[in-house]
């Protein structure tokens, strides 16, 4: 019986491993853990957990959301069970996709927010970004584009080393930027993300990617580069048997025969697409190719079989509108709900200025609280101070201890800095294990007290880490401007990294503030 357990956990394991590169392969090896399941006492609650957790993620990507949705309930059930709060917010995540998925955005919003509740007060942050992934998914959904493309930036900031996050919000990024008519912006992120799905070998991301970089060069006119990246991504979309991202790829490329001419292979292309989309029973896919047929029907002089078509997508797009016509009340309440509910609104729209890690402000967030203090400073006229600060021979820590250890210094640095400041001054992390604060109406003398305070508690501060007593120091370099000074914002910040570069060359651990011509 312990052989059968620890088939099931081999299985269960294996098959979320190979879910993003072999979705088919790691749905049959879950219903495999299931199988055994029925006959195994010793299986623990988890087990069960994860594999419905497989099942639901498989199934959803493989566009059966209707087979996803009480598997993931359940699970979302056992979680609740369970009592742990980490499962339950990766399956209301997985939750929150599907729901999205099927332009439920009011539901799909509902569980991104409840699991970031649950994850706050833990760091988890791999799960945190997933999860404020998923909301600019929502926000992209409900057409709030500018505030989608923040929250795909905020996931591209808080990466880190975590290439997997860095390539899904590069692609995430590339497409909303598409929508915003920014294409040649977009190809460079689309590229990145590329690059970034190819090395980790994500077929998943590969063929996501493949089809937003098709679309944007569709749009530009780049009709070869678009048919070579469409063919390439459809192979490997059939290979991996995700026929409604094949659907995708046979509109891009029906198009591009459209626009070439080549009216016979692209009405061969759309029916092979609506043959698809009437086995998977996708209305909407169906509505847009009876469209598409009509119009190359249309353009041949076929004039009956295009009348044809565009009732059938007219009966269709009835379908469509009065399914639709009830979501986007639902989205209009969600909205509403949004704006009158302060608490929830400060929720999801506040951690797209907020590092997870640290809870400071993360680049981004800090960066757009600068730009207003700048104005601020016109009108005060008042002075103005940034603080750079870096944690000296930070990759010692990482090295001897690892990146866990790292990030717990890197909390501890943050807290040491929010209990020095004076209420009202803003602390952000502005990269790696560098962070930077700004201080409003303080002279440079005040100002650099407070710096020479801030090093101070950091240089006595004590770290545990696995019962080893560690103690970090920090540079800090100080710039100040006044009011009638004619200096950008970032060649302010731009003196402050001077002034912690001659920081670091004079020893490490003390203040420097900004000199001219030093």
């Amino acid at each position: 019986m312990g052989n059968k357990l620890e088939k099931i956990r081999e299985l269960n394991q294996h098959a979320w491993n190979l879910r993003k590169n072999d979705r088919q392969g790691a749905l049959e090896l879950a219903l495999q853990a299931q199988n055994l399941l029925s006959d195994c006492p010793k299986a623990q609650p988890v087990d069960e957990f994860d594999c419905l957790k497989t099942l639901t993620y498989c199934f959803d990507r493989l566009g059966k959301s209707a087979d996803a949705i009480p598997i993931g309930l359940k699970a979302n059930l056992l979680a609740e069970q369970i009592g742990d709060n980490f499962l339950i917010s990766t399956i209301q995540g997985l939750l929150g996709r599907i729901y999205w998925h099927i332009d439920d955005f009011p539901t799909s919003m509902d569980y991104y927010l409840s699991a970031l509740k649950l994850v706050q007060s833990k760091k988890h942050p791999e799960l945190e970004l997933s999860l404020i992934n998923g909301l600019g998914l929502v926000h992209y959904g409900l057409e709030n584009y500018s505030e989608s493309l923040s929250y795909f930036m905020s996931c591209l900031d808080n990466a880190g080393d975590d290439d997997s996050t860095r390539a899904d919000a590069n692609n995430n990024i590339a497409y909303v930027l598409h929508t915003l008519g920014r294409d040649q912006e977009a190809l460079e992120f689309g590229m990145d993300g590329l690059s970034l799905h190819r090395q980790l070998g994500i077929v998943g991301g590969i063929m996501e990617t493949l089809h937003s970089l098709g679309t944007i060069h569709l749009t530009l006119g780049n009709h070869d580069q678009a048919m070579a990246f469409l063919q390439e991504g459809i192979e490997i979309a059939r290979q991996s048997n995700s026929e409604l991202l094949e659907i995708s790829y046979i509109l891009g490329i029906s198009r591009v025969l459209q626009v070439n001419g080549k009216l016979d292979q692209a009405e061969k292309e759309l029916l092979l697409a609506l043959q698809i989309g009437r086995k998977i029973n996708s209305i909407t896919n169906i509505s847009v190719i009876h469209e598409r047929l009509a119009e190359i029907y249309k353009e041949e002089g076929n004039f009956k079989l295009a009348l044809n078509h565009f009732q059938a997508y007219h009966d269709t797009y009835k379908i469509i509108f009065n399914d639709k016509s009830d979501q986007r009340v639902k989205n209009l309440q969600i909205l509403h709900q949004v704006e009158t509910s302060r608490k929830q609104a400060d929720l999801y729209r506040g951690l797209a200025g907020t590092d997870f890690l640290t809870s400071l402000a993360n680049r981004r967030g800090f960066l757009e609280i600068m730009e207003n203090a700048f104005r601020r400073v016109k009108i005060d006229k008042s002075q103005l101070v940034i603080l750079m600060l870096d944690i000296d021979h930070f990759k010692n820590v990482n090295d001897l201890y690892g990146h866990r250890a790292g990030d717990d210094v890197l909390s501890s640095v943050a807290a040491s800095i929010k209990k020095t400041l004076r209420p009202g001054d803003v602390a952000g992390r502005y990269g790696g294990e560098e962070f930077i604060v700004l201080m409003l109406g303080i002279s440079s003398d005040q100002s650099f007290h407070i710096a020479e305070r801030i090093r101070q508690t950091i240089a006595q501060q004590v770290i545990w880490i696995d019962q080893a007593l560690v103690r970090v120091t920090v540079s800090i370099g100080l710039a100040s401007i006044e009011f009638e000074q004619a200096l950008s914002l970032d060649l302010f910040i731009d003196r402050a990294d001077q002034a912690l570069y001659m920081a670091k060359r004079q020893g490490r651990n003390r203040v420097v503030a900004w000199k001219q011509n030093e």
